[in-house]
């Protein structure tokens, strides 16, 4: 009897002990669904996508909805299988009726390079003879992106494609852009006889309704790096080298070297490569500073402004006369006095010294960075970037700023910093062309990583020696509830600073004419993940700007989707912000003028905006209306406009054409 009500107790716990691990398994399958679904609908949220339902079955994930056109649901599919595999994931989403979504915008862009001819933008099929014509017109190689849209009634697009097929050959480097009843050409010819006949070939063949815009210039040289140079012996001064980005400023440099040497008679180059708006500044202080001293020369390259004192001039001197002016140099210069015994026969800034080093080291609870980075903005930028991606450590940072060539570049800089997240304990060293690493982490693949991690992301090319010790992590008993580790956070003004500090020296780029990021971007893209990491519960927009070039209606859309591609990178980068926007504004709020093409690029451009949503509401938009200026002075805060990219402070708005063409610092 004993022994049969031992079996039935046995028994009862053994179901019991059944059902219990069924409840618990069934429980933690609820647990990853939703965290599947909340992950899933965050990240199509802050793409855009807000319209698609999300349900998580298992390992399955369903997304339905109704896409308001075929590029919404490839998009919303792509974001899911970021986070989901493609085999795992049901696709039960529907389109919108045809008749409900208003047709796409015809254009046609054609880019020329000296060997190669791009066509791309969607076109009428009633010009399908014409476009076939286009594309056997090049002599040279071909890449067509072109899609053909069919039933399009466009009566002006045979004869102005014809146009465009007349006018290519006559174009080595520009580009032509057909849309909105309006044809963009953009190119520079070597004369003014070649100008005149493409403008006439252009206005003579253009049917009737069909609007040009026309920007035909000469081709100007590039110069890299950008010179200036002024030398004095015994009073007597010469001019041996000069640019400018333009006459006026070529103008404004001849007359200030006229009045301070008196010679008369000089040139100054109108050249392509000035490194920012502050060229015709910087050269002015040079040559205050010349003034000072009765024998030397000053070497302006780039952002690079270099003294070499004469043979009876003792470096003392022109140290004291360089100090005075330092303080007025544009941000992001920086001042070199050259002495004699490291000046080579043909001394060039970048050869004035051996390089200073780099050493970044960290312990337990530590993190030490001494050593030299290009220009004052990187050390501030290096300075932020260790803040906040070491928030929990004592941080001590004793750096100067170089010049370019004598120290490491900040992009190199932050990478290793990245890299020696990877120690517990250790210390990288970049001197000369060595990166020397050492230290102990976990895992015993830690050099592979730390290889991984510095691959292809160094803008110089060192020889990287790897000293570490990997280590096995112990393994831990899992605990018995769940804890939870509350993330390093900073506040979004000062998420929003160091997002600006990583843009004023890394800008954001694309491929001619798409929304393609250039490989050039991962850098700077890489650094803001970094910074939005630290700083969850902000609201972030990410705004993107296209110049003046081409039609209203094409800027807007090239502009949204370059806002999406950077978008699309930071989710790719782990950044799951709920609260992300991205938004394109096409040619509005222009930081530069859109009449030469420095201008232009600078009004091409990507800016974040970091905000606090509990205390700053957002529509998501730039520009500020006069409504919206009254409501704020109201409330006591007046809104300033548009973030500035360098700064990451606020800037008006150019209210006058004379301040919307003023260069941007």
């Amino acid at each position: 009897m004993m022994r049969i009500l031992a079996i039935v107790v046995a028994l009862a716990g053994l179901a019991g002990a059944g059902y219990g691990a069924w409840h618990l398994a069934g429980y933690g399958a609820t647990v990853i669904e939703e965290r599947t679904e909340v992950e899933v609908e965050t990240a199509l949220d802050a793409a855009g996508q807000d319209w698609v339902e999300v349900e998580a079955d298992g390992r399955r994930v369903a997304l339905s909805g109704t896409a308001p056109s075929e590029a919404a649901r490839f998009r919303a599919l792509d974001v899911a299988e970021a986070l989901v595999s493609e085999d795992d994931l049901d696709d039960a989403i529907t389109l919108a009726d045809a008749e409900e979504l208003p047709p796409e915008p015809l254009e046609l862009a054609v880019l020329l390079t000296r060997d190669l001819v791009t066509l791309m933008g969607r076109v009428p099929d009633s010009a399908e003879e014409q476009i076939a014509a286009l594309r056997a017109a090049p002599e040279r190689r071909l890449v067509d992106l072109m899609t053909l849209d069919e039933d399009r009634d466009a009566p002006l697009w045979p004869d102005a494609v014809m146009l465009l097929t007349e006018a290519l050959p006559r174009i080595e480097t520009g580009q032509m852009q057909l849309s909105d009843g309006t044809l963009r050409v953009e190119a520079a010819l070597p004369d003014e006889e070649s100008r005149q006949a493409l403008t006439a070939l252009l206005r003579d063949g253009a049917p009737d309704g069909l609007a040009l815009d026309l920007a035909l210039t000469a081709p100007r040289m590039v110069l890299s790096p950008y010179p200036f140079t002024l030398s004095v012996s015994e009073g007597v001064y010469a001019l041996d080298a000069c640019a400018a980005p333009d006459e006026a400023t070529a103008r404004d440099i001849l007359r200030t070297v006229a009045s301070t040497t008196g010679l008369s008679g000089l040139t100054c180059p109108v050249a392509l490569g000035v490194p920012d708006g502050n060229w015709l500044a910087t050269v002015r202080t040079g040559i205050d500073l010349l003034s000072d001293l009765p024998a030397a020369t000053l070497t302006i390259r780039d952002r690079v402004v270099a003294v070499e004192p004469g043979e009876a001039l003792e470096t003392e001197v022109a140290e004291r006369a360089a100090e005075r002016v330092r303080a007025d140099l544009p941000e992001g210069y920086t001042l070199t006095v050259m002495r004699p015994a490291t000046v080579a026969e043909a001394p060039t800034p970048t050869e004035t010294a051996a390089p200073i080093g780099l050493t970044l080291s960290r312990g337990a609870s530590d993190l030490s960075v001494t050593g030299a980075v290009s220009g004052m903005d990187g050390v501030e930028a290096l300075e932020s970037y260790a803040a906040t991606a070491y928030p929990a450590v004592t941080t001590e940072i004793d750096l100067i700023a170089d010049a370019p060539g004598s120290a490491l570049p900040l992009a190199d800089a932050l990478v290793l910093l990245d890299a020696l997240a990877l120690l517990d304990t250790g210390s990288i060293r970049a001197q000369g062309d060595e990166v020397r690493i050492t230290g102990t982490g976990a895992g015993e693949d830690l050099e592979a990583r730390l290889l991984s991690t510095l691959d292809g992301r160094l803008m110089s090319d060192p020889e990287i020696v790897v000293e570490v010790e990997g280590y096995a992590p112990p393994v831990e008993a899992p605990a018995e509830t769940p804890i939870e580790i509350e993330t390093p956070s900073v506040s979004a003004a000062e998420c929003d600073t160091a997002v600006a500090r990583v843009q004023a020296d890394q800008r954001i780029e694309f491929a001619p004419g798409s929304a393609t990021l250039d490989i050039g971007s991962a850098g700077p893209l890489d650094a803001i993940a970094s910074v939005l990491a630290t700083c969850p519960g902000t609201q972030v927009f990410i705004d993107a700007f296209t110049d003046s070039s081409g039609g209203e209606d094409g800027n807007m859309r090239i502009s949204q989707a370059r806002a999406d591609s950077v978008l699309d990178a930071l989710l790719a980068r782990g950044v799951f912000l709920d609260r992300m926007q991205a938004e394109g504004f096409g040619e509005v709020n222009p930081i530069a003028t859109n009449e030469t093409a420095e201008g232009r690029e600078l009004n091409r451009r990507i800016e974040f905006r970091v905000v606090d949503p509990a205390g700053q509401e957002q529509d998501g938009t730039p520009e500020t209306d006069d409504e919206s200026v009254d409501q704020t002075e109201d409330e006591g805060e007046a809104d300033t406009g548009t973030p500035d990219i360098t700064t990451g402070e606020e800037a008006p708005e150019a209210d006058t054409d004379e301040e919307a063409s003023a260069p941007a610092e």
